[in-house]
């Protein structure tokens, strides 16, 4: 016979009642096993280990069938959040497949307008160039006829003419 002090838990658990139950058991006299406070004021029992039931095993398949039951309902839906995501990827590089080719096709429109303007500002400022040619060229003669005029008028020829004199 194996005897031996042992907290109020232990043998709680080896009874499988919780520690409330056995106090309540030894105070009302259903469990006929010397107790004692200890220094730090915790009960214990002194107790035949051979004599003692072993600990209950506990049911545990309710629980772990709620916790299968919840890890496949969490799988499922990792699994639709993976199929979203991709979808969401596939999406996201079609769109970013469009706009680059968006991108060089407005690429290439800009610079077929820009060759566009280059030339015609090229022709602008050819034209430009031709019509200052001509201004200037123009000025010219007129300066040419001022003078002519002028040189005119200085010999009198202007106004024998005009049958001015």
């Amino acid at each position: 016979m194996a005897e031996e002090w042992v907290p109020i838990r232990a043998l709680a658990d080896r009874r499988g009642v919780t520690p409330d139950a056995v106090q309540k058991q030894l105070k009302r006299g259903r469990l006929d096993l010397p107790w004692r406070r200890t220094n730090t004021g915790r009960l214990e029992i002194l107790v035949d280990l051979d004599t003692l039931p072993p600990m209950p095993e506990p049911d545990t398949a309710p629980v772990v069938a709620v916790l299968e039951d919840r890890i496949e309902e969490l799988q499922a839906t990792i699994q639709r959040v993976i199929l979203e995501r991709d979808a969401e990827r596939a999406w996201l590089e079609h769109e970013r497949a469009g706009r680059h080719a968006d991108a060089a096709q407005h690429a290439a429109q800009l610079d077929v307008l820009s060759r566009d303007m280059a030339a015609q500002l090229m022709g602008e400022s050819a034209k430009a160039g031709r019509a200052e040619q001509q201004a200037e060229s123009l000025r010219q003669e007129a300066d040419n006829l001022k003078a002519r005029l002028e040189a005119l008028r200085r010999r009198g020829v202007l106004d024998r003419l005009l049958n001015r004199g």
